[in-house]
């Protein structure tokens, strides 16, 4: 990507915030979008503004989590920097591309995860999570992928990947929604009962959304397993019966 870049002296605080400033007036047409472009290297990097290409939809957005997975963009020598990190966002649609019928202008979405093309090598091997296109879409790198992530005041999607949100979820909420489904789905995965002990390891963000998930499917007993004071609390606030250290767990 070319245009100007202002460098940050450190990368944004983990947690969900608002949305990056919209700067469109230092240009026109322009505005900054947040990019890790190397190794430690977080940037504010003038880009143009989206248009609506056909299948896409243009989404203004008002909230943007920061994933692990954007830090651990920030923190590797990541191969695909610049890394397109934002993915748990949300916003309303502000402009259609010719040819979207599942959105309107004015609906608050969040984007899902691209759907497997079904014809590259591993889908046809019946490995689906790997699909190539599917992949490439969400690092940037598909014909209707944006080539920047949802630090950004706007960005172009594939308007099939977009999802309704609820009247009654409010932004914060909805952010939160991405990573919550991560959380679900190990957890009806195994299932458990109401007779079942669940330990949980590890009580960072999905942890603890996994935490929640269990509780609120029934499990008889929630123990959370965490090195840290303070997310050993947040685990009790969250619904756990009970908390140990690692070290207590193997005795």
């Amino acid at each position: 990507m070319g245009g100007r870049r202002v460098p940050r002296a450190t990368p944004p605080r983990p947690g969900v915030g608002q949305a990056a400033g919209d700067r469109s007036c230092r240009g026109i047409g322009l505005m900054l979008v947040g990019l890790v472009t190397a190794q430690r290297r977080f940037e504010m990097v003038e880009v143009p503004e989206p248009e609506p290409r056909p299948g896409t939809a243009v989404v203004h957005i008002t909230r943007c989590g920061i994933c692990g997975t954007d830090l651990h963009g920030f923190l590797s020598a990541d191969p695909y920097n610049p890394a397109i990190c934002g993915h748990e966002w949300v916003g309303s649609v502000s402009a259609l591309g010719s040819g979207v019928t599942n959105v309107v202008e004015g609906d608050r979405v969040i984007a899902g995860i691209a759907p497997a093309c079904g014809a590259c090598a591993e889908c046809r091997s019946g490995r689906s999570a790997y699909c190539v296109p599917a992949f490439l879409g969400m690092i940037g790198r598909g014909p209707l992928a944006a080539a920047h992530g949802g630090f950004a005041p706007r960005i172009s999607i594939d308007a099939l990947r977009l999802i309704g949100v609820p009247a009654g979820l409010c932004d914060d909420e909805a952010a939160m929604v991405e990573p919550t489904t991560v959380a679900l789905h190990a957890v009806l995965r195994t299932r458990p009962r109401s007779d079942d002990t669940v330990v949980v390891q590890g009580c960072g963000p999905i942890g603890l959304l996994t935490l929640q998930c269990i509780r609120a499917l029934g499990a008889g007993r929630v123990i959370a397993v965490e090195p840290d004071q303070h997310r050993r609390q947040l685990a009790l606030a969250s619904g756990a019966d009970a908390v140990m250290t690692p070290d207590e767990a193997l005795d």
